[in-house]
């Protein structure tokens, strides 16, 4: 939850070079040539903004409520807000974005395609630790939870809780590695 000034700075710097901005000048550059990084920054940015004006001022809620729903309909974004923590990276945009978890940590990245979910009750949603990797395609469904350091390899269908330092794939999804050991399944 961002609630104070100097967090709302901090994850917008955890971003930025998460998603490899070095300074408003490249920033503008990059966003004047379409570039992704800029695109999912702008994104990130207002998202930021969003979750710490939610609380605190009710004409810029509703006008960062509508820039997130704005760049999130242009870049095919779909991520609530308060939800997301710091240092966020999404490579790729072209194949969409949808989030509907408890909570995702910090340092995560999310390739494009990817779904994070539930199983038609939204009280039933996925929670995803710090440092995860989710591959293109993949599909997180239902009231699980993943752990810290983890790889989800592209198109698997994850249904059941991964424990930390693994590397799942296949539908559904099973370790194929665990802390670094090849797993025999």
């Amino acid at each position: 939850m961002i609630n104070k000034v100097d967090i709302l700075k901090y994850y917008i710097k955890e971003d930025a070079q998460a998603n490899k901005i070095q300074s408003w000048i490249d920033y503008r550059i990059k966003l004047m040539y379409g570039n992704v990084n800029a695109c999912v920054f702008r994104y990130l940015k207002v998202l930021r903004k969003y979750e710490y004006y939610s609380k605190n001022k009710k004409i810029l809620r509703y006008y960062y409520r509508f820039l997130h729903r704005r760049y999130g309909l242009k870049y095919n974004l779909a991520i609530p807000i308060n939800k997301v923590g710091f240092g966020l990276y999404i490579p790729h945009i072209e194949g969409g974005v949808i989030v509907n978890c408890e909570k995702i940590g910090n340092h995560c990245t999310i390739n494009s395609g990817v779904v994070v979910g539930n199983k038609g009750d939204n009280s039933k949603v996925p929670t995803i630790g710090n440092n995860v990797t989710l591959s293109v395609g993949c599909k997180i469904i239902g009231q699980i939870s993943i752990g810290n350091n983890v790889l989800v390899a592209p198109n698997a269908v994850v249904v059941s809780d991964v424990p930390d330092n693994c590397v799942v794939a296949g539908v559904p999804a099973k370790i194929i590695k665990r802390d670094g050991i090849k797993v025999n399944n």
